[in-house]
């Protein structure tokens, strides 16, 4: 069995080949399927076509994104250090309604 793949090698600083290995391990891949990867998302849109989408998400549900935030730093300050914050399902979800999706944000409960 032989494999179309071909080798090479890279020079790196110690601290960048550090951070790549840790950034490798953290996604369950070897650092040489990291590299490949990286290089694969580099050269067919894909990287960007993600920060496309994870800005577009940013625009039109940051305002949301940063209440919510501050509603769970508000309840871990209540809380306490160490305290367990409340439970997932109990977190208030509103749900969107036609006039929330012009924002992009849900409706707040009291109209505000």
């Amino acid at each position: 069995m032989s494999s179309d793949k071909k080798q090479t090698q890279l020079r790196l600083e110690p601290e960048v080949l550090a951070a790549g290995k840790d950034a490798a391990a953290g996604r369950d891949l070897d650092f040489n399927r990291y590299v490949e990867r990286l290089i694969i998302e580099d050269t067919t849109g894909s990287r960007a076509a993600g920060m496309a989408a994870a800005q577009r998400l940013i625009n039109d549900h940051g305002a949301f994104l940063a209440d919510l935030e501050a509603d769970l730093d508000m309840q871990h300050a209540a809380a306490g250090p160490g305290a367990p914050l409340r439970e997932h399902g109990s977190v208030r979800r509103p749900a969107l309604d036609s006039g929330s999706r012009s924002t992009g944000r849900p409706p707040r409960p009291g109209g505000r």
